[in-house]
């Protein structure tokens, strides 16, 4: 192993998450480097607070239309059959 990772292509942040809520999540995620953040789009399902590293947010529940949206919008995607 080269010591490194496979990165997400999308994290979807839940804010009411367990161990570590999201808002602790993001405070982590901005002191990545920016070579770690690379191409990641980062989605958050609820709106409150900005964060420079936040692509877009989307309102709960998360449906099917709404991730065909997401994907189409930030990963160039084919809709979902």
């Amino acid at each position: 192993m080269d010591g490194k990772f496979p990165k997400p292509h999308l994290i979807l942040l839940d804010l009411n998450m367990p161990v570590m809520d999201g808002w602790e999540f993001l405070d982590n995620y901005e002191n990545l480097s920016e070579e770690q953040r690379a191409k990641i789009v980062l989605v958050l399902l609820t709106t409150s607070k900005n964060y420079k590293d936040i692509n877009g947010y989307e309102n709960k529940p998360l449906s099917v239309i709404k991730m065909e949206h997401i994907i189409n919008k930030y990963l160039k995607v084919v809709k979902f059959e």
